[in-house]
């Protein structure tokens, strides 16, 4: 039984499997749903929970599936439910100042010890200076100094009293003591000496030196006194201070003795404290006032916490309510991995611990991090570093002036972070697949690839599930309703986009665009509702505006520049059809094919080829003829036959094979001389067996034959052969439909080349191949012929 070819109007027409669907039926089974994304959404929960190293996750799919977004929303439910961090604070090291030391608390406890240490060092340092300040402590450091100053108080007077018996005035200076003789009860001077007889100078010479020598040694007595005495000072002040850095770091090291990094620190600052304070008091001269001055010297004069006595809190989690989720849109390598900034002082750039900046890793750190990977394979270093860190499981501060060849700086090298992260990499699957063969560690580290799928099946559940997510977005954006026709015809439009009368497209955001731009027009009009009038306004208005090429070039085609008959039969051209894309624009474009057979033996020169614009597809695709020439034509006799094919007037590159079976037509016309009916167009691929296979395009293509032979005239014969594995992709517009409705125009759907030939010449496959065989045998016997001469 024959097999009807062409493809009627009913047959072409979208099924609307939700014409007797309610929307609030199921609205509530399936307003949680990620449209189409069932498949994805699982693999992606799998590669989530599963916590073994190197479970990290490559997401890719095409653009306008939100898949970004789909992903956020699906992490933000899973991470309720997972623990929140810890906190991380970086603190000064007293062993080795430029390894600063990382401390882990549980959330919100790094904000607290920072708060605790901040307030523990101001309340020591405030007690301290009253404690100094007060009239007890003085009277009792007054006390110590005058039990001793008594005793050289009498030796003094001992001293002063014997210089007198012996004729000397005692007068005491910064100098120490000096001894003035005096006659009469009266200081001598020079002038006064030297008239004085030689016995009496001798006198007072004598007596001079007795005195001072008796006075060097009750100096050295009083020395003894002063040091004893401010030795028992220095004791009280030791015993009084240190006891209260005890009484208050103490309580301190108690509230976090569960923590022995803590503990460990603590104790490390108190004795740097005790260290500091002891330096600081043991300076000579140190009364009450001058210990106060010395004491405030370890604070700021803005009255801030010594840095090496604060806390960097590296990482607050203290407001998450569960596992961290960072979106990075910058990959810059410090945004990345942190960095330790430098202050310039007098000219020299200075750092320390408190410099410290957190990197995303840091702040993701126990959660999970959704980054760019085209962004992180293009920013230096930042791939290696997020690698390394996920191979060591640890985060470790790097210097990228370093890396770069600069000149080295005095810097901190902190103490690695433990890293606990699930990586998201967002990229396409070409970048996937160079990364997966060419990257020795991203199957190790990167074993979980999750695709978000393009398209979904068209069944009532799935169109329920699409009119919810409609009206869900017209709700959220505040648009319009619409009405029930406005949504079958998105649905349509949304096959349309899949392009498959039997899918719906789930590239989301070209669904959005379209409703709010519906709810432009629809505004417009002042109407209150999206009809679907503003469904195809919108489709036609997009249409315009992005159809330049297109419209220049069917220009061309109807003003003849580009040679297109639509009406006529001629032998060895067929008329073919390719699909040209410019930005947003992808329209089908038709194509004059011709083929000139002649005698010889070079078999199929492909003058694209030879003219360097065909690819390899397409190069494949004409060496498929020359098979299935071969095994139909060349099995008793060689094939002595040159064939020429050409995409006339055509001066960009060609690929694909959809036009192999469009080409073989014209050889079968130019071997047979039978004409072909131009007024056809064709597309297909063919394999060596004559079977036709399925093309991508098919509807821009006979879209854009449609049009061209609409603006020259519909003259009812007009039409485009299709496989016929293609016909439940065709999704035509409203005009087309109502055209082929009324038999103005014409689609056929073939499976072999035998019915292509038909339908196109009018002839049996039989009659074609008989005249086909007469002309290969008249070539054979001419060059056996011309052989044998």
């Amino acid at each position: 039984m024959k097999r009807k070819l062409k493809v009627s109007y009913e047959d072409l027409c979208i099924n609307d499997l939700s014409k007797n669907l309610k929307i609030n039926d199921m609205e509530s089974e399936v307003q949680d749903k990620f449209l189409g994304q069932e498949k994805a959404i699982e693999t992606l929960d799998f590669g989530l929970r599963v916590n073994s190293k190197g479970y990290n996750i490559y997401l890719t799919g095409e653009v306008g599936t939100h898949k970004k977004q789909y992903l956020i929303q699906y992490l933000e439910e899973l991470s309720k439910s997972q623990p929140v961090p810890n906190d991380w604070c970086y603190v000064y090291n007293f062993k080795n100042e430029l390894k600063p030391i990382a401390i882990s608390l549980p959330a919100g406890k790094g904000r607290q010890f920072r708060d605790d240490v901040s307030f523990t060092i101001e309340r020591l340092l405030n007690e301290i200076n009253e404690c100094v300040e007060s009239e007890e402590y003085k009277e009792a450091v007054e006390k110590i100094k005058e039990s001793y100053y008594d005793e050289g108080e009498k030796l003094l007077k001992y001293i002063k009293d014997r210089a007198k018996e012996l004729g000397f005035y005692t007068q005491i200076s910064d100098g120490g003591l000096y001894f003035v003789p005096v006659i009469e009860g009266k200081k001598i001077s020079e002038k006064t000496y030297d008239d004085l007889s030689v016995e009496d100078q001798d006198k007072i010479i004598n007596n001079l030196t007795s005195i001072e020598e008796e006075s060097e040694m009750i100096m050295d007595k009083v020395k003894e006194y002063k040091k004893e005495a401010d030795n028992r000072v220095k004791e009280y002040e030791d015993k009084t201070i240190l006891n209260i850095i005890d009484t208050i770091i103490e309580n301190l090291i108690m509230e976090y003795k569960e923590y022995n990094k803590i503990s460990k620190y603590l104790i490390d600052l108190k004795d740097d404290l005790i260290s500091q304070i002891n330096v600081l008091i043991n300076k000579e001269e140190s009364d009450n006032d001058d210990l106060k001055a010395l004491l405030n010297s370890i604070v700021k004069e803005d009255d801030e916490v010594p840095k090496k006595y604060s806390v960097n809190l590296l990482v607050d989690n203290s407001e998450l309510e569960g596992a961290p989720i960072v979106n990075c849109i910058n990959t810059n390598y410090n945004n990345i991995v942190g960095r330790v900034e430098f202050d310039n002082e007098l000219g020299n750039l200075v750092t320390d611990f408190s410099k410290i900046q957190a990197g995303v890793l840091h702040q993701a750190n126990g959660g999970y991090l959704i980054i760019n990977a085209s962004d992180v394979l293009t920013t230096s270093f930042v791939w290696d570093f997020i690698k390394k860190s996920l191979l060591t499981e640890k985060i470790e501060f790097e210097n990228i002036r370093e890396k770069l060849g600069g000149v080295p700086l005095k810097s901190v090298t902190p103490e690695a972070i433990p890293l606990n992260i699930k990586i998201i990499l967002l990229g396409n699957q070409r970048l996937y697949q160079l990364l997966y063969y060419y990257d020795d560690d991203f199957s190790k580290l990167f074993k979980v690839l999750v695709e978000f799928d393009y398209e979904m099946t068209k069944t009532d559940q799935s169109i329920k599930e699409y009119e919810t997510y409609i009206e869900k977005y017209i709700k959220e954006k505040n648009l319009l309703p619409i009405n029930e026709k406005g949504k079958k015809r998105v649905l349509s439009y949304s096959s349309k986009l899949a392009g498959n009368r039997f899918k719906l497209s789930t590239k989301i955001s070209n669904i959005e665009n379209l409703l709010e731009e519906a709810d432009y027009w629809a505004r417009k009009d002042g109407e209150d509702k999206i009809y679907e009038e503003h469904i195809k306004k919108t489709i036609n208005e997009k249409e315009k505006r992005v159809n330049f090429i297109k419209n220049k070039t069917h220009e061309m085609i109807t003003s003849n520049k580009i040679k297109i008959d639509f009406n006529n039969s001629k032998v060895g051209q067929i008329n073919g059809l390719a699909v040209m894309s410019y930005g947003e624009s992808t329209f089908g474009k038709p194509t004059r094919i011709t083929a000139t057979t002649y005698m010889g033996q070079s078999g199929m020169i492909n003058i694209e080829k030879e003219a360097g614009l065909s690819g390899s597809i397409h190069n494949k695709g004409i060496n498929i003829l020359s098979g299935y020439l071969g095994q139909k034509y060349a099995q008793e006799k060689p094939l002595s036959l040159t064939c020429s094919l050409c995409f006339e007037q055509n001066y960009s590159s060609i690929d694909g094979d959809s036009a192999s079976s469009t080409e073989l037509y014209a050889i079968l016309s130019s071997l047979s001389e039978v004409p072909i009916k131009q007024y056809l167009a064709v597309t297909g691929s063919v394999d060596q067996r004559g079977n036709i296979q399925p093309i991508g395009g098919v509807t821009e293509k006979v879209e854009g034959f449609y049009d061209v032979c609409k603006t020259n005239g519909l003259t009812g014969k007009q039409g485009v052969i299709i496989p016929r594995d293609n016909v439940e992709e065709l999704i035509l517009n409203d005009e087309i439909l109502e055209d082929i409705k009324k038999e103005k125009f014409h689609v056929y759907a073939i499976e072999t080349i035998d019915e292509g030939i038909e339908l196109l010449t009018g002839k049996k496959m039989t009659v074609i191949d008989e005249l086909v065989k007469a002309k290969l045998e008249k070539y054979y016997r001419n060059r056996i012929g011309n052989d044998e001469a």
